[in-house]
């Protein structure tokens, strides 16, 4: 009788330390025991309450195993080193590519990693599974497909350590977030002026810049003759210009209502983009916020950013679109995506200069394109 009170009192001891391990280990700061582990803690009781009435050397020869398998993962889960995660954010993208979620886990030991996407974001492969046990140390690798366009928060990761048998866990804790960002998919634009980035200039004004002072051809209009010069030489010279089109700075705005923000961000990305690549300096505002003029790698970036997190303006009213009111909105180019029928008709935003009035069926191919101005 003495191995089974023995036996008995192991039992209530690790059922007792199993409460108070499950409470700390909810804190990801001490062991706790898994369902499993719960599960052999209450046939190990039950078996020593029928030891009482039949023979307990047979009920220990089942009991004392998993106590002593309690006992093993609690001390391997205290002895080992439990992992620091670092997830790498993944290149951005466009709605329709795919990216790498990549995780890589320090430490030693056995681990089950798992992640919870959000909206606007699902895992390539549908079979694929959220949650991998895996040893340590090691990297895991899930690959997303981006469905909307948006900056995605992704994380915490929930990550917790466990023993041998999986009777024993430790949660690592919160791990940090990473943003995965879906910038809008640009259209492909055929209207050369648009194509360009000039839209925002009159069609028929060429803006002219100094180039040089040189002799009189036959043909020169006589305006251009720089009189100052040619008495200083003796002889006619003309002031040649470079000839330039367009602006060297262009604003693009856009406006939309609920569920057209899509549209209006898309055009605005590739109205911007067309002034990048012809290299203009562009700035944007939308209803997330604006982007002063500027070019660049990293101007781009922050330009896509901002045209990935815009949503609708709270009230259309606060953006006016008529065509004398674009100079008082500080925007050269406005895409209005304002219209209901966008939303119930799939119907093209307009695109309004100080110069004329576009569909952006007019612009643009009927094919779309997905290409982006930040490569990865």
């Amino acid at each position: 009788m003495t191995s089974l009170r023995t036996a008995s009192a192991s039992a209530l001891d690790a059922l007792s330390a199993g409460v108070a391990w499950t409470r700390r280990g909810q804190g990801g700061q001490n062991p706790g025991l898994t369902r499993r582990g719960w599960g052999v803690v209450v046939v190990v009781t039950g078996l020593v309450a029928l030891g009482w009435r039949y023979s307990p050397r047979q009920i220990n020869a089942v009991a004392a195993p998993a106590l002593v398998a309690l006992v093993v993962g609690v001390v391997s889960v205290r002895r080992a080193r439990c992992p620091d995660v670092e997830v790498r954010s993944p290149p951005p993208g466009v709605p329709g590519d795919e990216r790498t979620l990549s995780v890589s886990l320090s430490g030693r030991g056995l681990a089950t990693v798992a992640v919870d996407l959000p909206g606007g974001m699902s895992l390539a492969d549908e079979a694929a599974d959220r949650e991998m046990a895996v040893r340590l140390p090691t990297t895991v690798e899930w690959t997303v497909s981006l469905e909307q366009r948006g900056i995605h928060s992704v994380g915490p990761l929930d990550v917790t350590f466990h023993g041998p048998l999986g009777l024993v866990e430790q949660s690592v804790g919160d791990t940090a977030e990473v943003e995965v960002v879906a910038y809008p998919r640009r259209f492909d634009l055929t209207e050369p002026a648009a194509a360009r980035g000039e839209l925002h200039s009159r069609p028929d004004v060429v803006t002219q810049e100094f180039d040089r002072i040189r002799e009189y051809r036959p043909g020169d209009p006589l305006r251009r003759v720089d009189w100052k010069s040619s008495a200083k030489h003796r002889d006619l010279h003309v002031v040649e210009f470079a000839d330039r089109a367009g602006k060297e700075a262009v604003v693009v705005g856009g406006v939309a209502i609920r569920e057209t923000d899509d549209q209006m961000a898309r055009a605005v990305a590739t109205l911007a983009e067309a002034a990048l690549d012809a290299g203009l300096d562009v700035g944007i505002v939308v209803p997330a916020g604006r982007c002063e003029p500027d070019s660049g790698a990293d101007h781009r970036e922050r330009l896509l950013r901002l045209l990935a997190r815009t949503g609708p303006n709270a009230r259309t009213e606060e953006f006016s679109l008529s065509q004398g009111d674009i100079s008082q909105q500080e925007a050269d180019i406005v895409v209005d995506a304002g219209d209901p029928l966008i939303r119930e008709r799939g119907a093209d935003p307009r695109v309004r200069t100080a110069y004329g009035s576009y569909s952006l069926a007019e612009l643009r191919s009927t094919g779309d394109s997905t290409t982006t101005g930040v490569t990865g």
